[in-house]
């Protein structure tokens, strides 16, 4: 009988072996970059028998990226402004698309971009894709984009991605030009990482499809069939038939 000791996902840091910086996905303001996990020493795992140390979030002192911006929350260093309504919808508004293999197939990616321009990709690792046209047509280009905040993930990491990139929003607008994606983005955001149920916790959520064709677009460069490009023609259309209409 062997006498090695089983180990499982480290619950401190969801098996990654570190912290992100908590400004993200924003513009860095803490000066900390990624922080190791000290409850299993940046490695991801543990013993199946142990849970988290004294020494860690939960337990104990606040790691040291949390603890910088706790320190400087009290003592008056970050102050959020309050945003003008015109900055507040476009913060709480965001246009998405998605690329899968074929309709009922896993998801490839999926990008959001916010009403100011700022963008978020990604990309799930380890796929296979099975439909011809996918693979000849959307898997070469997923990675053709300009996106301000690129990831790779595991299909159950996707949902942790799209929650930081809302934010603070507490009642986001979800753009589409298509049921389908309004559908693969609920079931990415609403999973956790061990795949189960994650609560998202905003106050509300409102969803938009505008069933139009994004292409031709006027955005130079633009790759269609790329989420993060179609994300961008979704938002260019929509703004420019808003501005038809005032």
């Amino acid at each position: 009988m062997s006498d090695e000791r089983e180990t499982k996902k480290c619950p401190c840091c969801s098996g990654r072996g570190y912290f992100r910086c908590p400004c993200w996905p924003g513009d860095c303001i803490c000066g900390v970059d990624y922080q190791d996990c000290e409850n299993c020493g940046g490695e991801g795992i543990i013993w199946a028998d142990e849970d988290w140390r004294a020494s860690t979030f939960g337990h104990g002192p606040l790691p040291n990226a949390i603890a910088t911006i706790l320190n400087a929350v009290l003592s008056g260093a970050l102050i959020p402004r309050p945003a003008v309504p015109a900055q507040a919808a476009q913060v709480g508004t965001f246009y998405i698309d998605c690329e899968f293999d074929g309709h009922a197939g896993p998801l490839l990616s999926i990008a959001m971009v916010r009403g100011d321009g700022r963008g978020l990709h990604v990309k799930v690792s380890d796929l296979v894709v099975e439909d011809p046209w996918v693979a000849e047509n959307v898997l070469p280009i997923l990675d053709s984009h300009h996106a301000d905040y690129s990831w790779h993930a595991l299909p159950t990491e996707v949902g942790t991605f799209l929650r930081g990139f809302i934010g603070a929003c507490q009642n986001p607008t979800i753009i589409a030009d298509s049921p389908v994606d309004i559908g693969r983005f609920c079931r990415a955001i609403s999973t956790g990482e061990d795949g189960g149920w994650c609560s998202t916790g905003y106050a509300g959520m409102t969803f938009v499809v505008h069933n139009v064709d994004c292409y031709p677009t006027t955005l130079e460069g633009a790759v269609q069939h790329n989420a993060w490009w179609d994300a961008m023609a979704l938002r260019v259309l929509i703004a420019a038939a808003q501005e038809g209409r005032e």
